[in-house]
């Protein structure tokens, strides 16, 4: 029988927040109000030097991958088609279906410890699909996957006729800064989407906004978003941008925890981790290993619940957020209990747990 689940590691919500400042933020209203929530449109712009009437306001990342698919279909004269990764989350195909829109997949490589895209073969893909728009997550979910801003040029100039709408929620929390781009140029034919939900914690307020290039927004026509978000929403996010050197400690610990879990179930001969430049980890087991979904039961038994893939080209695979280091302390103590049940020789070698 399954046990209460007391640590959800499965929905990658960021596990810190900055909960004095958003009770402060809270205090201050006596009620919330509908806003244009032009403070934080002139934030935005100012950030990212852009033209107000490029940045745009929505109810969440969704509702701006929303509106935008919408946009693209309202652009075309003729059928449009989507080119989207594989794996991706099915909210894409989702949209793609919602909105009649045809879609071709091209697919992220898998490695021994890492899946990549392949930007050479996805720009062939884009001369031969010759797509009305191409979608992108990078970091992608779930593979934790990312594209260097180099690389995101070449593939918009490979694009002279659509537009690439780039979904960055997880955007962050990479080693690498060419994988990182926080602040960021805008290609000309590109839509650069973003949150608040994970760099920045605020789940829940529904906070998204796009970035829209010089033609994309003229050819797209996006219309002013106005009154999508109520003023508590509003402030929280000015909130959140006027502390950055809070949110970068936050991105590093996150990003130390998940060096110090990939490379606890690396060194197991029972795991394969693939690394990630987001806030979660992808995980198998290997060819001699049991199942990962009996893994997954033990620590559901136990109150702890991953994301559990089982079906389609991620079967066999879960996928762990990233936690606080407590978090992941529990988590590392029921791995051990479990290796213990089903091995002989169960702890990870050359690893001293926190």
């Amino acid at each position: 029988m399954e046990s209460t689940c007391i640590l959800d590691l499965s929905v990658n919500e960021n596990p810190y927040c900055r909960a004095d400042k958003f009770c402060t933020v809270l205090k201050s209203f006596e009620k919330a109000k509908i806003t244009s929530c032009q403070k934080l449109k002139t934030s935005l712009a100012n950030i990212y030097s852009l033209p107000e009437q490029n940045v745009e306001l929505y109810a969440g990342v969704e509702d701006a991958l929303a509106s935008i698919f919408f946009a693209i279909t309202c652009s075309q004269t003729a059928s449009p088609k989507l080119l989207m990764p594989r794996p991706a989350r099915h909210y894409y195909q989702w949209l793609a279906r919602r909105f009649n829109i045809p879609y071709v997949q091209f697919e992220l490589k898998e490695k021994k410890d890492h899946f990549y895209f392949d930007v050479d073969e996805l720009v062939n893909e884009i001369l031969t699909q010759n797509p009305s728009a191409l979608l992108l997550d990078t970091p992608n979910n779930p593979t934790g996957a990312a594209l260097k801003e180099k690389d995101l040029k070449k593939i918009c100039s490979a694009l002279k006729d659509g537009f690439v709408v780039i979904d960055e929620r997880y955007l962050g929390f990479s080693d690498d800064p060419e994988s990182n781009p926080l602040g960021c140029n805008v290609p000309d034919n590109a839509v650069r989407v973003r949150g608040f939900s994970k760099y920045q914690c605020i789940v829940g307020l529904r906070i998204g906004y796009a970035l829209y290039g010089r033609a994309a927004a003229k050819k797209l026509d996006i219309a002013p978003n106005n009154f999508k978000l109520n003023s508590v929403a509003e402030e929280a996010a000015c909130n959140a941008l006027s502390n950055k050197t809070f949110y970068a400690e936050i991105a590093e610990k996150i990003k130390s925890e998940r060096k110090s879990l990939y490379q606890f179930f690396e060194s197991s001969s029972y795991f394969r981790p693939f690394r990630s430049d987001a806030n979660f980890l992808l995980l198998t087991t290997k060819p001699h290993a049991k199942d990962i979904s009996n893994y997954a039961k033990f620590l559901l038994q136990n109150g702890v619940k991953l994301k559990v893939y089982s079906e389609g080209d991620l079967k066999g695979k879960v996928r762990v957020t990233i936690g606080t280091s407590e978090e992941m302390q529990v988590l590392r103590e029921l791995t051990e209990d479990y290796l213990h049940k089903v091995s002989s020789n169960p702890k990870p070698n050359n690893y001293a747990s926190k």
